[in-house]
């Protein structure tokens, strides 16, 4: 039987691919930081707990931050050392 996308992590990292399936924020963005140079930050603990479901290529950490800020109406700020604070709009 072939596997879902969400069954198969191994396999979704080799076609680079991070899956996420209705995880907390604060989760994605911790996965998202191993891909990245430099952190990103979440500077409201409100922030940390919306819902995230989706397929980002980790190699595009910048490409699906900007989809997670549209889709949860936040904002980020890039600070030098490629820090990057995410904030609501």
């Amino acid at each position: 039987m072939p596997c879902s996308v969400n069954a198969c992590p191994a396999q979704a990292w080799r076609d680079h691919r991070l899956v996420f399936r209705d995880l907390p924020l604060v989760r994605v963005v911790a996965e998202l930081n191993r891909y990245r140079p430099g952190t990103i930050v979440i500077v409201n603990e409100r922030l940390k707990q919306p819902r995230v479901t989706g397929v980002f290529d980790p190699r595009e950490s910048d490409s699906a931050l900007a989809v997670i800020e549209n889709t949860l109406k936040l904002v980020s700020y890039r600070l030098p050392g490629r820090l990057v604070l995410l904030a609501a709009r």
